[in-house]
């Protein structure tokens, strides 16, 4: 027997070849079927539904909270990078305006100025002052760039219009990533000059990286061709253009999500500082970031499997365990039916046996009675034979009187000794009751008709029937002699006698 076989319930294989039309009623294999399915239905909807609920609902709030540090993320980088160009662009502003034009132009001045600058502030590598014409017309700092000509330069045009520049990162003529500041100044007598600083890219770069930005995330800064001002850790040096899109201009921080070339899906924050041309963009792997929701998601799964499987095998064990309880009362049932249909046959066979008896009962009795019948009209017959042949005087047959003539004389002599009709008529009677087959089966023929019509009409047409005989009888005798007539007496009454003898052994033989 296999495993299977052993877990297989009794009623598995059951089927009621019996129950007919109301089969279904006894499908105990349906029945089963349909507990689990229903318990089932009840049971792990809502635990299924509240699980996946949670699962949303916990996806959403993780999302929620990346989507928050991120932006919170980029908002305080934005406003530390604004901070950091807004003040060097004031302090130039207060440099040009606390300076005459003559006094910038003395170098010792200069060189004590973008000292003061580099311990005030830090990242200032290099002063410039720039006359109306473009041209630098003194510089303090590393290279050798006095007499050079900015007048053709797109920045130098646009600090004229703006009155401020505050450039992207770019290699210039000494070939060295940078940033410049520059600013105008009017003077009195309508001419102006700009103040051009270079700013250190390491400082500045010192303010984009993050080593605390969780997901593998990488902050840099682009300009609006999508090329790197800071360096980055995934995507490329100063200058390289970046395999992510440009987002969309906009003046609040924004929260995004692409895929890069490795179709990885990445959560990207952004923002355009104002007032310059760098876009500050914080990219995190979604994967990484979401990956302690991950853990709890894997928890959730698991609680939920550990769950249904409990669930499961308790509702197995229980539907299985009452329909098994179902199946045996059935089946006690259809023992004590099988019991008392036997009850009842054997109840009936005993109400035919007793029927039976009580009818063998009647019939003996009824046969003895018939019997005792038989052999007292047989002894009467014989009695009537011998009085007919006048072998036995009537004297024997008196009893004591009470006047002259005895009670047996005064009742029977008119009727068997007179030749009268109605004495004729008296013994016909009186031999009608004596033990004759025919007229006992017309008699119970009359009776079994069941209708006294019937049965009256049935004994009437017998007797009718025997009337025309006994009236040829009766008719013949007038035409025979005395002696013959007398003659016949005797032969009647040695017949009487003869039968009465017959009877007589008939009746005898229940009692021998």
């Amino acid at each position: 027997m296999t495993v299977l076989n052993k877990l297989k319930p009794r009623f598995w294989d059951y089927v009621d070849a019996a129950a007919g039309p109301f089969g279904h009623l006894f499908n105990f294999r349906r029945i089963w079927q349909l507990a689990i399915l229903l318990t089932l239905g009840v049971t792990l909807v809502p635990l299924v539904s509240i699980t996946a609920v949670d699962y949303r609902v916990t996806q959403k709030s993780m999302e929620s909270e990346i989507a928050l540090r991120t932006s919170r993320m980029v908002s305080n980088t934005r406003r530390a990078v604004s901070f950091f160009l807004e003040e060097r662009r004031a302090a130039l502003d207060f440099i040009v305006r606390d300076n005459s034009f003559e006094a910038l132009n003395d170098p010792e001045r200069l060189a004590s100025v973008l000292a003061n600058l580099k311990s005030a502030f830090g990242g200032f590598t290099d002063l410039g002052v720039i006359d109306p014409l473009g041209y630098q017309r003194s510089y303090a700092g590393p290279y050798k760039l006095e007499g050079v000509d900015y007048s053709g330069q797109a920045w130098y045009r646009e600090v004229l219009d703006r009155g401020i520049h505050i450039s992207d990162v770019f290699l210039g003529f000494r070939q060295v990533p940078h940033l410049i500041i520059a600013v105008k100044h009017d003077v009195g007598t309508g001419s102006h000059f700009v103040l051009r600083a270079t700013l250190d890219t390491e400082r500045f770069n010192h303010l984009i990286a993050h080593p605390e930005i969780a997901g593998g995330g990488d902050a840099f800064l682009i300009n609006g061709e999508g090329k790197l001002q800071t360096p980055s850790l995934m995507h490329g040096k100063v200058l390289d253009p970046i395999p992510l899109p440009v987002p969309a201009f906009s003046t609040n921080t924004e929260l995004i999500e692409m895929e890069d070339k490795q179709r990885q899906r990445n959560v990207v924050g952004y923002a355009y500082i104002e007032g310059t041309p760098f876009i500050l963009m914080i990219v995190k792997n979604k994967e990484d970031l979401m990956r302690p929701w991950y853990k709890t998601r894997l928890q959730l799964m698991g609680f939920l499997a550990v769950s249904v499987t409990i669930i499961l095998v308790v509702i197995l064990g229980v539907a299985t365990y009452l329909v098994n309880k179902i199946y045996l009362a059935d089946q006690k049932r259809l023992t004590m039916l099988h019991q008392v249909e036997y009850s009842n046959k054997m109840a009936t066979i005993g109400r035919l046996a007793a029927g039976v008896a009580q009818l063998t009962d009647l019939t003996r009795f009824f046969s003895g009675f018939r019997s005792g019948v038989t052999l007292g009209g047989g002894l009467l017959m014989v009695l009537f034979g011998l009085l007919l042949l006048k072998v036995l005087p009537f004297s024997l047959l008196s009893l004591p009187s009470f006047g002259p003539h005895s009670f047996w004389r005064k009742l029977f002599f008119p009727l068997f000794e007179s030749r009268r009709l109605v004495s004729r008529l008296a013994l016909g009677l009186a031999a009608g009751f004596l033990p004759c087959m025919l007229s006992w089966a017309l008699v119970i023929q009359a009776a079994t008709t069941q209708n006294p019509l019937r049965g009256f009409f049935t004994t009437t047409l017998f007797g009718l029937g025997t009337v025309p005989v006994l009236f040829l009888a009766g008719l013949s005798a007038s035409f025979l002699s005395l002696k013959t007539r007398l003659y016949g007496e005797r032969v009647a009454a040695v017949s009487v006698m003869v039968m009465g003898f017959i009877l007589i052994f008939k009746g005898s033989k229940y009692f021998v």
